[in-house]
């Protein structure tokens, strides 16, 4: 199933429900490498919103996934696709695959 911008708008699905769709296997591998799991970790006990990282750093890696998450995010937004879409993209990856590397260590 995929959650549509309207249902997201009208609060029916949370942020991380709807942006955490587009956040597949490729996305969540790629800000691991990007930002390393142990840097991410470090960043989100300090800010849950991953904001300690400077935002210009999210920007460029969204930049890169732009054709790549695109489709999907206008599709589910009923057309177009902003940089903080992809933003918040790579921020929900980024808590999923902390989630998944706590996880695995318990």
């Amino acid at each position: 199933m995929t959650y549509t911008r309207h249902q997201y708008m009208n609060k029916e699905v949370s942020f991380q429900d709807y942006y955490g769709q587009f956040a597949d296997a490729t996305v969540k591998r790629a800000v691991a490498d990007r930002f390393g799991i142990e840097k991410l970790k470090k960043a989100i006990k300090t800010d849950p919103y991953l904001n300690n990282i400077p935002l210009i750093q999210w920007d460029r890696m969204a930049e890169g996934f732009r054709s790549y998450l695109g489709p999907r995010i206008s599709k589910a937004n009923g057309g177009g696709v902003s940089l903080s879409d992809l933003v918040c993209t790579l921020k929900v990856a980024a808590r999923l695959v902390i989630q998944e590397s706590t996880e695995e260590e318990n």
